[in-house]
């Protein structure tokens, strides 16, 4: 495996969606948009990209993102150092069980449970 050193997931969002704002304490994070198109909010950035481009979250410094194309989109994400797959895997809907979409997020229990995982909420997803 990879002694923890990565993890890469793989996202599947409607339009619209947007996690709350949010900081990662341990691991950098470096989105790569696979289909669709995405708005990602680092720090006081916007960054508006499209399938084919990435954009780069470093530890400690808020983001979050914002699916704008009407299809949808896919997000491809590498954490560095791993580990934070655990959030996802408490929180998360695997897109093979649900045969689409997976339902949003339960904004109010990602933010209950984010402490364990070294995660600040700090703010609202942005609309």
């Amino acid at each position: 495996m990879t002694d923890f050193r990565f993890s890469l997931m793989e996202f599947v969002h409607a339009v619209g969606h947007g996690p709350p704002h949010h900081v990662h304490e341990d691991e950098d994070a470096v989105w790569f948009v696979l289909e669709g198109e995405v708005a990602f909010f680092v720090g006081d950035r916007r960054h508006d990209l499209v399938a084919g481009q990435v954009a780069y979250g470093p530890r400690g410094v808020p983001h979050s993102y914002l699916v704008r194309s009407p299809e949808g989109a896919r997000i491809g994400v590498l954490f560095s150092p791993a580990c934070i797959e655990e959030f996802f895997r408490a929180n998360g809907v695997p897109v093979a069980d649900t045969g689409g979409l997976p339902p949003e997020f339960d904004q109010a229990m990602v933010m209950a449970s984010s402490g364990p995982f070294h995660l600040r909420v700090t703010g609202t997803p942005p609309s």
